[in-house]
């Protein structure tokens, strides 16, 4: 699964985090440095991230723990979301590409005349 996830666009980091709590289940950030091999200092952010990309969800509490999100949810969402973000760069590309195209000019350039004897 790790290797799906990094090519899905997950950082090692979220892909490590993400396949721990679909097998352990809940857990707090300690758990998760622990279970998944993160630095306890690199959790955080990577839980936010997730978070972000709709993928954990937190459970406040003395102790906040964090949960993956259905699978079967999480990912054609994710997917989703990321497709419409890719076709929106695409339409972006393609009219910076075809001004960037239509400006172009011939610029003059000087004839260079060599003459030896």
């Amino acid at each position: 699964m790790y290797q799906e996830l990094r090519r899905l666009g997950l950082t090692k980091y979220e892909a490590k985090m993400y396949q721990t709590l679909v097998e352990y289940g809940q857990l707090d950030a300690k758990a998760i440095s622990k279970l998944s091999g993160v630095p306890q200092t690199a959790v955080y952010p990577n839980v936010k991230s997730l978070q972000e990309k709709n993928l954990i969800q937190q459970f406040s509490g003395k102790i906040r723990a964090y949960q993956a999100i259905q699978p079967r949810v999480a990912f054609p969402a994710f997917v989703e979301r990321e497709k419409k973000k890719l076709l929106l760069l695409q339409n972006d590309l393609v009219q910076q590409a075809e001004l960037a195209l239509h400006k172009k000019e011939i610029l003059p350039q000087k004839e260079v005349v060599q003459v030896s004897q």
